[in-house]
């Protein structure tokens, strides 16, 4: 992944901090995570797993695309 060109952040959501770190140690996740209930209320986030690609001014290019369209959503922009 171009890390000039595109970043991934996730939005954590429960009430259990702990238990949250340790799912996101599990399932071996890579990028930051925050935990932030703004994001959630500002993306009109409304179940997790959720995922949003932003433009470079945070709006919305794309939701909850498969790894399989995120790939091909990648090739196509030539990253």
């Amino acid at each position: 992944m171009d890390t000039t060109r595109m970043a991934m952040l996730g939005i954590i959501y429960g009430k259990n901090p702990d238990r949250l770190v340790r799912l996101v140690e599990q399932k071996g996740i890579r990028w930051p995570q925050v935990r932030d209930s703004n994001l959630n209320r500002l993306y009109q986030v409304v179940s997790f797993p959720s995922s949003y690609l932003l433009g470079p001014d945070g709006t919305i290019l794309e939701r909850n695309l498969t790894p399989e369209q995120l790939e091909v959503w990648m090739q196509i922009q030539g990253m």
